[in-house]
């Protein structure tokens, strides 16, 4: 067995930490090292003799070994610096490549990333659960403009009207358990033939969807649409476009949303 486990090889450094000591760093550079020289002799890429712990006596110290040491030590630093760097680029790698769940995405991804798309148009998009209620998303507009939303994919159909019954439901829910004076305007995200690229994509809401949302007052959104316009924002910022954005949805509750 193996103990690192010795006090004396722990302090505490400027910053409140702790941190090993000297002893204990060239304690484990010696173990690397008889590890290294062990499996070289193993397998037999070398013969020579497992280097003695006494060698390390500051008498038989080499100036350019210790430089060296401390070159690589730099160099370590370095390494570790950019590698956290490099996570970090590639976490916002995919916090920014998530939108492309837009237009492929169904279920709790694509709520996650509608929910993304409509921050970025200014909007305050959350989910809902009180224990009676549970709600895909509340939207609120800067405007004041209240919103249910429901999300919905399909791998190769169009979206039908189950999803706008439900959605249609929750709006009456919501309007009798809660103070508004009006009712929420509804929202139907659909991301239909999802599978299929969107410039093949044919029928995206069937014709009775088409007719419940006009009758209903529910407008209908394709996240494929919405992906043009979260892309667009995200290399420009032009926030009177965002205002256009907003507006046109307020305009086209009742059918399929037509953004600017």
């Amino acid at each position: 067995m193996l103990n690192f486990e010795i006090e004396e090889f722990v302090k505490e450094n400027k910053n409140g930490k702790e941190a090993w000591t000297k002893d204990a760093i060239n304690l484990g550079k010696r173990f690397i090292q008889h590890l290294i020289a062990t499996d070289n002799q193993l397998s037999g890429k070398v013969t020579k003799t497992v280097q003695p712990e006494w060698v390390d006596n500051l008498e038989f110290e080499i100036e350019k070994v210790q430089t060296l040491i401390k070159k690589i030590d730099n160099s370590q630093e370095q390494i570790k610096k950019f590698t956290e760097q490099s996570n970090q680029f590639k976490n916002e790698l995919i916090e920014e490549n998530s939108l492309k769940d837009l237009l492929f995405e169904s279920g709790k991804p694509l709520e996650i990333t509608v929910i993304k798309g409509l921050e970025i148009l200014c909007y305050k998009a959350e989910n809902y659960d009180d224990g009676e209620l549970e709600l895909d998303k509340i939207i609120t507009s800067p405007e004041n403009d209240r919103f249910i939303g429901e999300c919905e994919g399909k791998d190769n159909k169009a979206i039908d009207i189950s999803k706008l019954r439900q959605l249609s439901d929750e709006i009456n829910e919501d309007f009798e358990k809660n103070d508004y004076p009006e009712e929420a305007f509804g929202l139907l995200f659909g991301n239909s033939q999802r599978l299929f690229v969107p410039a093949d994509r044919s029928e995206f809401f069937t014709a009775k969807c088409l007719s419940a949302a006009k009758r209903r007052n529910i407008g209908l959104i394709l996240t494929t649409d919405l992906f043009k316009v979260c892309k667009y924002l995200s290399e420009n910022k032009n926030i009177p476009f965002k205002k256009k954005c907003r507006k046109a949805i307020k305009n086209g509750i009742g059918g399929v949303i037509t953004f600017p």
